[in-house]
């Protein structure tokens, strides 16, 4: 019980920081317009659940825009791609990239429960 009802929890961040990221499209705080497609590129094949596909469009975001206000995000979503294709070191590794990087606010409060889930209940690659 307590597991579904902290799946919940977790779908509804989920969902609240997915209604964020669409409203990016308007907002100039981030940069180009470029900036941001690029992360919603990788943000829609996450939706889509195409993980194989969204998890290298993460990744060359973070080659290409590391020092953003979307990196944090991008870090987080690299990382639940990882652990949606059964790669839980990288995922893991990911994860705590993420804690390190940034250690407060959402993505670090997602990322500090994903990474508790992976180590209480996924096998290690």
């Amino acid at each position: 019980m307590v597991r579904l009802l902290l799946s919940a929890i977790l779908l509804l961040i989920l969902a609240v920081t997915g209604c964020v990221s669409t409203g990016l499209r308007s907002s100039g705080d981030f940069g180009t317009s470029a900036i941001v497609r690029a992360f919603e590129d990788g943000k829609q094949a996450y939706d889509r659940h195409a993980f194989a596909n969204a998890a290298p469009r993460f990744a060359a975001f973070l080659d290409t825009h590391p020092d953003t206000a979307l990196a944090a995000p991008a870090l987080y979503y690299l990382a639940s791609c990882n652990k949606e294709l059964g790669h839980f070191a990288m995922a893991e590794a990911q994860y705590q990239q993420v804690l390190k990087k940034y250690p407060s606010g959402i993505w670090h409060d997602v990322a500090r429960y994903d990474l508790h889930y992976i180590r209480k209940h996924m096998r290690r690659d």
